[in-house]
């Protein structure tokens, strides 16, 4: 069973968010709450309770705000934030990304793991990402960025710090939810 909490004082959005998620994430036994008149953030968070009703792993929040025409550059495109003018299928692709991360946590057993806070990745560093996930080797990327394979995998190792990763199964587990989920 997964419990999902929704804080949010709209209760229009908050009630319509509660019926896409527990349409679409149905298969799961989902357990939907909104907690209102909560001072803070307006969130979605996702639990798995151990038996005794304890939440036993916790996803990452993703922050609900109004409109993405209000937010800066720099969060464009950040998988942390659900915009209340977003599609029923982003939120529900931004809500996969999350039940992803907290599903790795439970197989591994690790409630140490967060997707920590992103550094921007640079132009490179993207397109050095955008490639792996394409299927294209060290060797090829190389060739491709007109760059040496030592600079592409130092490229490469500089995103697994930014993103907190330790190893290249990891990354690829990364890579696999950032661009085959969200369909890049």
């Amino acid at each position: 069973m997964i419990i999902a909490t929704i804080s949010d004082n709209n209760n229009i959005f908050a009630e319509g968010l509660k019926v896409i998620l527990e349409t679409s994430f149905e298969c799961y036994s989902i357990q939907v709450n909104i907690v209102r008149d909560h001072n803070g953030l307006d969130v979605l968070a996702f639990y798995i309770p151990d038996g005794k009703g304890n939440v036993k792993f916790s996803s990452d929040a993703l922050k609900i705000v109004n409109s993405s025409e209000y937010v800066s550059d720099a969060f464009q495109g950040n998988n942390n934030y659900i915009y209340r003018d977003d599609k029923v299928n982003t939120i529900i692709c931004k809500s996969n990304v999350v039940l992803g991360f907290l599903f790795f946590r439970v197989i591994t057993g690790s409630v140490s793991y967060q997707k920590k806070n992103l550094n921007p990745l640079s132009v490179v560093e993207n397109r050095v990402i955008s490639l792996i996930s394409e299927g294209y080797s060290m060797i090829q990327i190389a060739k491709a960025l007109n760059k040496s394979v030592k600079t592409v995998s130092f490229q490469k190792r500089s995103v697994m710090n930014k993103l907190n990763i330790t190893n290249n199964a990891d990354l690829y587990t990364w890579i696999y939810h950032e661009f085959n989920v969200l369909g890049r």
